[in-house]
C-alpha cells in the first residue's frame, strides 16, 4: 500500500509539470465565494498543491513505518495486530487523501489554463461543487476507516 501511496502522490507532481510548459506565465490563483478571480500570479503556483500532496504522503509514510516497527519489536499478538491494522488504515487513508488533492489539483489546472486562456473573469469550473463532492467521498472513507485504528502508542 505505500507504493501505491507513493505512486498516487507523486501523479499530480508530475502532471502538474508536464502542464505547466503549456500555460501561458500569468494565470489566476485566486476565487472569490462566488467564483470569480480576484488574485492573478505566476503558473509556478501551481506546484503549491503537488508539493503538499507529497509533504503529506512523506509525513504518513513515516507514521506507516512508526506502526511496521512497533509491529515487529512488540511480542504481545493483540498489539501486533493492532500495529499491523494501523499500517494498512494509514496506508489507505493516505492514497484516500492523496487522489482527494490529486483531483482537486487537475480541476485548478483547468481553471488555471482556461481562464487564463480565455481571460476569463470567472472561473470556468465550479471549484466548490467540485471540492464539496471529493470531500463526501474521502469523509466516506475517513469514516470507515478510523474507527478500525488504535490511537495506542
Amino acid at each position: 500500500m505505500k507504493k501505491v501511496m507513493w505512486i498516487v502522490s507523486m501523479i499530480p507532481f508530475v502532471m502538474t509539470a508536464v502542464v505547466l510548459q503549456f500555460m501561458p506565465d500569468l494565470v489566476p490563483m485566486h476565487y472569490d465565494s462566488v467564483g470569480n478571480i480576484d488574485r492573478w500570479g505566476s503558473k509556478y503556483e501551481n506546484l503549491i498543491v503537488p508539493i503538499i500532496i507529497l509533504v503529506n504522503a512523506l509525513l504518513l509514510y513515516a507514521l506507516i513505518r512508526h506502526f511496521e516497527k512497533k509491529a515487529n519489536k512488540t511480542v504481545d499478538e493483540k498489539e501486533q495486530e493492532t500495529a499491523l491494522s494501523n499500517v494498512k488504515a494509514l496506508g489507505i487513508i493516505g492514497t484516500a487523501v492523496s487522489v482527494f488533492f490529486g483531483l482537486l489539483q487537475c480541476i485548478l489546472l483547468y481553471n488555471a489554463y482556461e481562464g487564463a486562456i480565455t481571460n476569463a473573469t470567472t472561473a470556468p469550473a465550479d471549484l466548490k461543487r467540485v471540492a464539496y463532492i471529493l470531500m463526501l467521498f474521502l469523509f466516506i472513507v475517513l469514516g470507515i476507516l478510523i474507527p478500525k485504528t488504535s490511537t495506542k502508542g
